[in-house]
């Protein structure tokens, strides 16, 4: 039996940026189902009572049965796979895991009544662009299988869209922090965000950090980053669906802060709040890396009103920090 009250099914939801909006989410008392196949999520880091489907988006059996359980209106999907190094040794599971099954899973959602899809894509779409900051019509060259399989996934998207499907792409930049609180963060196996491994290293998780790369075009000669705090983007996931509601349109944003960071001033700010003077070393430049990535976030503000709360790299750090001294799962 279907349930009235409208929901979003929100895939990938045990995930680090998923498990922040579903926070928001039960914290705003808005209806929605997970859908997960815990292959690097948690349990743990969703609200008690989320009703939760243990499984893959490729899966019909289980997609069948969250839609007969459920008014699905809207879908935020986050499942796939992230990591830049990663989709340079298996290029073939990145094509499969972020479009092929992208590919079908939204064309279910549409034959089934959704109404509103929101897109998690990436900045590693854009590829290496010689311009200060790119907007959301830059040219598009990804230099990875992973910012590739994201483009070919955006395309897609944007062709089956009409006035009933509409479509909310968000381009992340990099995501980082942890809630406020302390009682979510990021605990995925195996991540290599440069925060990340800061935050492990000065909380003595890590021997050492290493910086790949010190001889490129910058200020510094490490690469250039725009840092987003993962509470923030999350919020973004909550405005664009009200976008997508109210104006009934289709829109693609960058999310970012508009300003950049390099690798050095990042281990100097965690330096700083943690107060742990950690190792660092100095290594080769790393395959798939961009030199530099920042966000024009014009039309992410004017289309959506939308400002931070968290724009502060010391924040960022200290709350990354804060969780990896006393991580929750």
């Amino acid at each position: 039996m279907i349930e009235k009250c409208p929901k979003i099914l929100v895939t990938g939801g045990a995930g680090y940026i998923g498990s922040h909006l579903c926070r928001i989410l039960d914290d705003s008392k808005i209806e929605y189902v997970v859908l997960d196949n815990f292959s690097t999520g948690f349990e743990q880091a969703l609200p008690l009572k989320t009703k939760i489907y243990r499984g893959d988006i490729s899966d019909l059996s289980i997609l069948n049965k969250i839609f007969q359980e459920n008014n699905i209106q809207s879908v935020m999907h986050f499942a796939a796979k992230i990591s830049v190094a990663e989709s340079i040794e298996k290029p073939k599971l990145y094509h499969e895991t972020n479009y092929l099954k992208l590919v079908s899973f939204s064309e279910y959602c549409k034959e089934h009544g959704v109404s509103n899809f929101i897109f998690s894509s990436t900045a590693a779409v854009y590829g290496d662009l010689e311009t200060e900051k790119v907007q959301e019509n830059s040219p598009t060259k990804p230099q990875s299988p992973y910012g590739k399989s994201k483009l070919e996934a955006e395309k897609h998207l944007q062709k089956i869209s009409d006035e009933q499907f509409n479509i909310g792409i968000l381009r992340y930049f990099n995501v980082a922090g942890a809630h406020p609180d302390g009682s979510i963060g990021q605990s995925t196996k195996g991540e290599t965000s440069l925060v990340k491994a800061c935050a492990l290293t000065a909380a003595g998780k890590l021997d050492s950090l290493h910086i790949f790369g010190t001889d490129y075009p910058t200020k510094d000669g490490t690469c250039e980053r725009d840092f987003i705090h993962v509470m923030d983007l999350a919020d973004i996931h909550i405005q664009c669906l009200e976008f997508l509601k109210t104006k009934k349109q289709s829109i693609l944003l960058n999310c970012g802060y508009g300003r950049s960071f390099t690798v050095k001033e990042v281990v100097s700010s965690m330096k700083t709040v943690s107060g742990i003077d950690f190792k660092v070393f100095h290594s080769d430049r790393r395959a798939g890396d961009i030199v530099s990535s920042c966000s024009d976030t014009t039309l992410l503000q004017k289309s959506l009103n939308w400002s931070p709360m968290f724009n502060d790299l010391d924040e960022i750090c200290k709350s990354a920090f804060q969780w990896e001294k006393s991580p929750k799962y």
